[in-house]
């Protein structure tokens, strides 16, 4: 199964309209802070993106690629508050419509684009950027070796990269659907030492790596796993996972539990000349 299946996980006809709509339910305008909640779509929400963003070392015109870049959030996070200049890149042509409609009404436009494109292909020239992200985007990559590649082609030496994915821990099955795939063919789960042995057979060097695991579990214990009685506020990544949105989240959420997968971000440099 290919692209096609990839993308299809992801469409959702009028995703743009439905978040404003929901906005709109709640009374708030579009900005980069009201968006969050949906746009942040990946384990740890907006928490997770402002940690990994720090690791970054980014100033104002700082050139960030965001690989797998979803409706924006995190390009529309980065620009704003490092005024640092972003091209985000996704493959499921709905989310990038989104992206930029959801950019024009929210900001910040004149520091953020986004192209559709293959992260295994990356259409842009040799150092072309200072710093890059990919945020919840190999679990649906087989060549990683290909992303990884890219990557270490398009940044500057020197650049720095954040990773952060689902990945295996141990052995066992992860039940399906899952927020990233539908099925077991388009989830492309690989551990930790995979990730660390592409970067490096790419060039980078691997300088910090953390598993968020604990951090989940601590949360599932403390807070309820399933939509309050009400039923889920207008605002949320149920927007993008669609009607199966709590099976999806039970079933990554039982695999972390078990001790199959753990959410492990990697911070990577890019080689010199």
């Amino acid at each position: 199964m290919g692209e096609d299946a990839i993308t299809g996980h992801y469409r959702r006809a009028g995703l743009e309209e439905e978040i404003l709509a929901a906005l709109r339910e709640s009374g708030l305008a579009a900005s980069v802070d009201t968006l969050a909640p949906v746009d942040e779509f990946h384990t740890g929400g907006r928490r997770m993106t402002a940690s990994l963003v720090d690791r970054l070392d980014l100033h104002p015109g700082s050139r960030v690629l965001d690989v797998g870049c979803g409706i924006g959030g995190t390009a529309r996070y980065i620009a704003a508050t490092r005024g640092a200049e972003v091209t985000g890149i996704d493959l499921t042509p709905e989310y990038v419509a989104a992206a930029r409609a959801l950019t024009e009404k929210a900001g910040p436009a004149g520091l953020v684009r986004f192209d559709r494109g293959d992260g295994t292909d990356l259409p842009y020239p040799d150092g072309s950027f200072d710093a890059a992200c990919a945020i919840h985007t190999g679990m649906n990559i087989e060549r990683k070796d290909l992303l990884a590649a890219g990557l270490a082609r398009v940044l500057r030496a020197g650049g720095r990269l954040a990773v952060f994915d689902i990945m295996r821990t141990g052995d066992g099955e992860v039940g399906h659907p899952t927020p990233w795939a539908a099925t077991a063919a388009t989830s492309f789960l690989a551990d930790p030492r995979s990730y660390r042995g592409l970067l490096e057979e790419a060039g980078f060097e691997v300088v910090h790596e953390r598993d968020w695991s604990a951090a989940v579990l601590d949360a599932l214990r403390r807070g309820p796993e399933r939509a309050p009685a009400g039923g889920a506020p207008p605002l949320g990544p149920h927007l993008l996972m669609g009607e199966r949105a709590e099976e999806k989240r039970a079933n990554v959420n039982d695999a972390v539990r078990r001790g199959i997968v753990a959410p492990v971000e990697m911070i990577a440099v890019a080689p010199g000349p």
